[in-house]
């Protein structure tokens, strides 16, 4: 019995310390690392531009921050693996409106003051789009 739950705290600690190393070994775009010691070591910039064409060729702007209970949480989608459900959300927004319209975004992201990234191809609709037109590197 010892033995099993020196196991377990083994097990339980090599976890503990192995997990937060994600945030340094995968892509910083794709990392948001909220859950680990390292989530202050990182800081996200992203510059956000969402609007959609009417039938009519009319450029209305989306202001994608009133889709959030809380609005200062609403740059938390803006990662390679959850834009494409936030814009599957957006294009249902705008289908409600116009099953005609067509959803269009900027979405640029940096990481440290590093490279900016684009991480939605420009001047595509993103509800025909494969993955919604997030790009995938």
């Amino acid at each position: 019995m010892r033995t099993l739950t020196n196991i377990l705290i083994i097990v339980f600690l090599a976890v503990q310390l192995l997990l937060p190393l994600r945030g340094f070994i995968h892509n910083p775009f794709e990392t948001r690392a909220r859950f680990s010691w390292n989530m202050y070591a990182k800081k996200h910039e992203v510059k956000v531009f969402y609007y959609y064409l009417t039938p009519r060729g009319d450029r209305v702007p989306i202001n994608y921050k009133t889709h959030f209970n809380n609005p200062a949480r609403a740059t938390l989608v803006h990662h390679r693996d959850t834009l494409p459900e936030f814009h599957a959300y957006l294009c249902d927004a705008i289908k409600q409106l116009d099953q005609r319209n067509q959803l269009f975004g900027e979405v640029i992201s940096r990481v440290n003051e590093g490279e900016e990234v684009e991480l939605v191809t420009h001047r595509l609709d993103l509800c025909s789009a494969p993955n919604y037109g997030v790009n995938l590197r």
